[in-house]
């Protein structure tokens, strides 16, 4: 169904806020336009009325609960560097 189609938010809002749906999947459209109007009209949508969320504030493991990793042992080295943040450009 094409993102543009009228009520395509409302009714992808009430299938998230059924209870008994745990999330949607959407499969894209092969055509770039289908996916900008998704992402220009739908998601706001969905946003205001509370069904999505779209920001986020923390970090992943922060957002699923998870505990703090263990320290590294004295001797040892990270694997990955650790990440700094960006400031995001506008």
């Amino acid at each position: 169904m094409p993102a543009g189609d009228g009520g395509f938010g409302s009714r992808l809002g009430g299938y998230l806020a059924d209870e008994r749906v745990a999330g949607v999947i959407l499969r894209p459209a092969a055509a770039e336009s289908a996916l900008r109007g998704f992402v220009d009209h739908i998601v706001p949508e969905l946003a205001a009325s509370g069904a999505i969320r779209a920001s986020w504030s923390g970090t992943l493991r922060e957002r699923l609960s998870l505990p703090a990793p263990e320290p590294l042992a004295a001797a040892s080295r990270a694997a990955f560097p650790t990440p700094v943040p960006q400031q995001a450009s506008r």
